[in-house]
C-alpha cells in the first residue's frame, strides 16, 4: 500500500478559471446561487423585495425593506475596515490645490 496523496481538481474544469466569478468580477449562475444560500432569510426577503418596483410593494413591504436597508447602511458604518479608513487618507492627500 503507498501513502500518496494526489489531487486533480474539479473534473472538467480549466487551469486557471474561478468557477463561481466571470473575469470582469461579477458571479456566474452557479455564484449568484452559491451566494444566495449563505444568505439569512431576512436578506433573502429583502433580495426579493429589491427586484419589485415600488408601486408593487405593499406598505408592510416598503417599511421592511426599508428597515433591513437602514441597518445594512449602519452596520456598514460602523465597522468600516482600517483599510478604507486608510484610503480615504490618500485620497485626501493626493488632491492639488491650484
Amino acid at each position: 500500500m503507498s501513502n500518496e496523496l494526489s489531487h486533480h481538481g474539479i473534473k472538467g474544469q480549466k487551469w486557471g478559471r474561478r468557477q463561481y466569478q466571470n473575469k470582469d468580477g461579477s458571479l456566474t449562475a452557479a455564484g449568484r446561487k452559491r451566494q444566495k444560500k449563505n444568505l439569512s432569510q431576512d436578506a433573502k426577503d429583502a433580495y426579493k423585495l429589491k427586484k419589485k418596483k415600488v408601486g408593487e410593494l405593499s406598505n408592510a413591504e416598503l417599511k421592511k425593506l426599508n428597515e433591513r436597508q437602514n441597518l445594512e447602511r449602519t452596520y456598514k458604518q460602523n465597522n468600516k475596515t482600517k483599510n478604507s479608513r486608510n484610503k480615504r487618507k490618500r485620497t485626501k492627500s493626493r488632491r492639488f490645490n491650484w
